[in-house]
């Protein structure tokens, strides 16, 4: 794409690095509490699965706000429910697992400077099937995950096709999913 320019942060150095050896890909060093990117300078900014990653995701919040200009879009996925926090958001150093009023309590001091153009749970057809396995996982003490397995094309294929494709509906919008996405436009 001609007069688009994209830009990557990531806190970790290590997955710096391998940005770099991997993809060819440079990511700026920094934090979601605080981005290395002036005010205003961001016509899209993006939050995919950080939030949970951080104590005060108001501050984040905020940081997303202010880099964002006027009149441009804020993007955030975060997991969603704690009946399925398991091991897994342990080792990924999460926090928390967001519902629907979690996060309008982390938007809400910003309220007059965005409009909340989406706000829904993601990945419903995924709920039950998680929600059982880790239940299942705990009363089993089982050590082994299924989030530690990279699956075969063909299982992740069949996976995409029964819990994220049905979801993509604009119709539809359960009370609950594995995920919380927001579309926001700061004012």
């Amino acid at each position: 794409m001609h007069g688009v320019s994209v830009v990557g942060i990531e806190f970790v150095e290590e997955a710096r690095t391998l940005a770099r050896e991997r993809k060819g890909i440079d990511l700026l060093a920094g934090s979601i509490l605080d981005l290395p990117l002036k005010d205003e300078s961001a016509k899209v900014s993006l939050a995919l699965d950080v939030l949970e990653h951080v104590e005060d995701d108001k501050l984040a919040f905020s940081e997303l706000l202010r880099i964002t200009e006027r009149g441009g879009i804020i993007i955030i996925n975060v997991p969603a429910f704690m009946s399925l926090w398991s091991d897994w958001d342990v080792s990924l150093g999460h926090y928390r697992r967001y519902t629907q009023s979690m996060m309008q309590k982390v938007i809400a001091p910003f309220g007059r400077q965005v409009d909340v153009l989406h706000f829904a749970y993601a990945n419903a057809f995924a709920f039950l099937p998680m929600w059982a396995y880790r239940k299942a996982t705990k009363y089993l003490k089982l050590t082994s995950r299924a989030e530690d397995h990279i699956p075969s094309e063909r299982v992740n294929d069949l996976m995409l096709r029964l819990f994220v494709n049905p979801g993509k509906a604009s119709w539809f919008h359960p009370p609950f999913g594995s995920s919380l996405f927001c579309v926001l436009r700061k004012k």
